[in-house]
């Protein structure tokens, strides 16, 4: 009777409920079955791992934690809110909601923007507008950005390809792997 009831959980596609209901029927004291601790251990890292408490939920996303934690200082001083203010939690989840090409993009554009001004820096002024540079300085500026554009590397952050969305993209998930992976190790 037993190994008939195994059997036709076993040969249906059995999902984590019917799975974790099954070692449940195994491990209670009322089935006269040989049930070892360890049958019951393996009974509860399956339950925590799928049902986690909230505490254990916390401690295994602790980056999660940290980052958030982060985010929410950063927010709170722009913003001059406290952490009940419902403009922190709305900022919050709209970053945690997004979808994750869409902050690949944004830090891709935001480092080509940064390595073009890094080119002109040194170049232009900016603390000058161009209408009042003279003749001689602006044909100074031009030359300098002439002979910088020659160096295709600089060309290339000049016309924002410094940086390729495959790049950033396979850089973040390397990143993010390795603290996943840290973090499981502790």
């Amino acid at each position: 009777m037993e190994n008939m009831h195994t059997e036709s959980l076993l040969g249906t596609r059995m999902n984590i409920e019917s799975a974790l209901l099954f070692i449940r029927s195994l491990v209670s004291e009322t089935r006269p079955v040989n049930i070892t601790p360890e049958h019951k251990m393996a009974y509860r890292v399956l339950e925590q791992t799928i049902y986690p408490s909230e505490d254990l939920l916390f401690d295994n996303n602790r980056p999660f934690a940290n980052l958030y934690t982060h985010c929410s200082i950063q927010f709170a001083n722009r913003y001059n809110v406290n952490i009940d203010d419902p403009l922190l939690q709305r900022e919050l989840h709209r970053i945690i909601d997004q979808p994750f090409h869409i902050g690949v993009e944004r830090l891709t554009s935001n480092m080509n923007d940064r390595m073009r001004n890094k080119l002109l820096d040194p170049i232009y002024p900016m603390s000058k507008f161009f209408k009042t540079l003279t003749i001689q300085e602006r044909d100074e500026i031009f030359s300098n950005l002439e002979k910088s554009l020659k160096l295709s590397c600089n060309h290339d952050a000049f016309m924002g390809k410094s940086w390729s969305y495959e790049e950033v993209d396979r850089g973040l998930k390397s990143s993010i792997k390795k603290v996943l992976v840290c973090n499981k190790a502790n």
